[in-house]
């Protein structure tokens, strides 16, 4: 006759069991760093003549300057510290201007520096980020919080530290901008397949040129007027 389950075996019955469980060598399978590639250490340098629009901002299209050494004149002393002065004197002399770091939105610096595996390898290395921006972990990706980048660009100039955006520089964007916002139109009025990209991309540039025709009303204009001349003809004994 079977035994009903959970009735305690007698003895002479076999030999009682107990629960067993290995026990196996731990280690973490969750990513412990992002796997973004390695950028090197840079400043933004402002272009009067380079501007863009970013969130609904019309802001100036700052770019990087690398500071490794050997590239745009860069130079390193032997403690390691960099030399800047030449590249510093070549930007000035093309009109551009580096933005300190401590103009960062913590008055401190607008670069930070993290750990990373590039691609998941082991060596753990340092790559340098924009503030706005966030490396995940175990994600080769970075993410940018392009509205906190456009307000503090925005800061720049309404804290007097940078000029507003020159009319004439705006309305070159602006034109560049109204030429791809009416092809997109057409492609979106046409139909057929792309035609949902287009319609979504045209609504963006109609905001883009909306920032930019704001932007520029809220500047005054000030006309730049030359003063009287009188160029040499050469009239003479010898005309």
């Amino acid at each position: 006759m079977a035994k009903a389950l959970g009735v305690k075996r007698e003895v002479g019955d076999g030999a009682l069991g107990r629960s067993y469980q290995p026990a196996f060598a731990q280690h973490s399978t969750g990513a412990t760093h992002p796997f973004c590639e390695v950028m090197s250490p840079f400043v933004l340098v402002y272009n009067p003549l380079r501007w863009t629009v970013i969130a609904g901002h019309l802001v100036p299209a700052l770019h990087k300057t690398t500071l490794e050494p050997g590239v745009n004149r860069i130079e390193r002393d032997y403690k390691g510290r960099v030399r800047f002065g030449a590249a510093r004197t070549k930007l000035n002399d093309e009109g551009r201007m580096v933005i300190p770091y401590e103009w960062g939105p913590d008055g401190e610096s607008y670069v930070q520096v993290v750990e990373t595996r590039p691609n998941g390898r082991q060596g753990v290395q340092e790559t340098y980020l924009y503030t706005w921006e966030t490396a995940a972990l175990g994600d080769t990706r970075i993410s940018v919080d392009e509205g906190a980048y456009a307000e503090w660009a925005t800061s720049l100039i309404s804290e007097g530290k940078i000029p507003a955006c020159p009319p004439y520089v705006a309305r070159r964007l602006a034109d560049k901008i109204a030429g791809r916002l009416e092809e997109d139109e057409a492609r979106a009025a046409k139909g057929g397949e792309g035609s949902g990209a287009a319609k979504l991309r045209a609504r963006k540039l109609r905001t883009d040129l909306d920032a930019i025709e704001k932007a520029v009303n809220a500047v005054p204009v000030k006309p730049r007027r030359g003063r009287a001349a009188k160029p040499s003809l050469g009239e003479g004994a010898d005309a």
